[in-house]
């Protein structure tokens, strides 16, 4: 193991300690309630990115850490069958299953809060539920039409959702180089159960080789891999992806989404759905409007990997690449923005992201 992984390294003692930091954090904070309507939409905002950040630190010490995403939670619901085998028998998240199931491969959110906060075992009344409680306060956009490639079997649940109570925008986004595994891991595996008579895809979501750094070889979601200071890694951070000037914004219905719906590549992308402000879908850049909303929409809120909140502003998160990509991820360049590519050539020199 060379001197960077080891850093890398983070003891079973240390995740205990931080999740018990994060445990007595969650002590302290007010229940979402009355007491919430009596503080600023500032307070509300910081509020509900504690929350997450808490019970993910919670969810790690639970999974020898490994933190919700496409890869963890969502992963064992999404599993395609190979035509002519008989059906494997696992449980799909359409229709009703349970309020903690993730609605999606990449919900991260439901597996964290849903039994806490009594979320529906219907997968479109979960949704919904998902992003209108844990929601950033001042995400006062609504949906404007569902998107589906496989027309999942509970499509016109999610269509009485959107003309009844509809769906608010997406308010938190995942960064995508955290959640997916390095590149040199397949994006499906075939299982064949020959005993059995039956065989499936296991679906993996693995970072694109031309991504603008690479996360280092063997990387999956586990806090041991995200950083050598945890404090500088961005767990969670203000978003809404999207959104076209065409249609308006959407949100992708299916259990396997063709896209990691609940992550994003992350603002030193220029094309980035949510951050980018070359996003070929939104040259309006009203993208950006949805997703950099304080301070009069001139940055956001990102939690980091240690529960600290941060704020950030456009041009600080379009810079330095530092809180988007793991340690050990080797520098690309590909798409990037031209402020990072400019503070990549003054203070990278080794190429490799610390």
């Amino acid at each position: 193991m060379n001197d960077l992984m080891s850093r890398r390294g983070f003891t079973v003692v240390e995740l205990g300690v931080l999740v018990a930091l994060l445990g007595s954090l969650g002590a302290v904070l007010v229940p979402v309630g009355n007491q919430l309507q009596k503080n600023n939409l500032d307070t509300r905002s910081q509020w509900v990115h504690h929350d997450l950040a808490r019970r993910q630190m919670m969810y790690m010490g639970d999974n020898k850490g490994a933190f919700t995403g496409p890869n963890t939670t969502g992963a064992d619901w999404n599993k395609d069958l190979i035509g002519g085998l008989p059906n494997k028998g696992i449980e799909t998240l359409e229709f009703d299953t349970d309020g903690a199931n993730p609605t999606s491969q990449g919900d991260w959110i439901s597996p964290l809060v849903g039994a806490s906060y009594g979320f529906s075992a219907n997968r479109a009344v979960r949704t919904q539920q998902r992003f209108e409680v844990m929601a950033d306060p001042t995400t006062n956009r609504m949906v404007d039409a569902i998107y589906t490639v496989d027309t999942p079997d509970d499509y016109d649940q999610f269509v009485d959702v959107l003309n009844s109570t509809g769906f608010r925008q997406r308010s938190f986004l995942q960064i995508r180089s955290f959640t997916h595994y390095s590149v040199e891991h397949q994006p499906s595996n075939v299982v064949i159960d020959i005993e059995n008579g039956i065989g499936y895809f296991e679906r993996f979501a693995v970072q694109h080789p031309a991504a603008e750094a690479l996360s280092p070889s063997g990387y999956t979601p586990n806090i041991v891999n995200v950083g050598v200071q945890l404090s500088n890694k961005v767990m969670i951070a203000d978003g809404t992806r999207f959104y076209t000037d065409g249609v308006g914004l959407d949100f992708d219905i299916d259990t396997v989404p063709q896209f990691s719906t609940d992550a994003d590549s992350g603002p030193i992308f220029n094309g980035s759905i949510a951050y980018g402000r070359y996003a070929s879908s939104s040259p309006s850049q009203e993208n950006l409007n949805l997703s950099y909303r304080k301070k009069g929409g001139q940055g956001m809120y990102v939690t980091m990997f240690d529960g600290s909140l941060k704020y950030m502003s456009r041009e600080e998160s379009w810079t330095d690449p530092t809180p988007w990509y793991p340690s050990g991820s080797v520098w690309q360049g590909n798409g990037a923005t031209p402020e990072s590519l400019d503070w990549v050539e003054k203070n990278l020199v080794d190429g490799v992201i610390h």
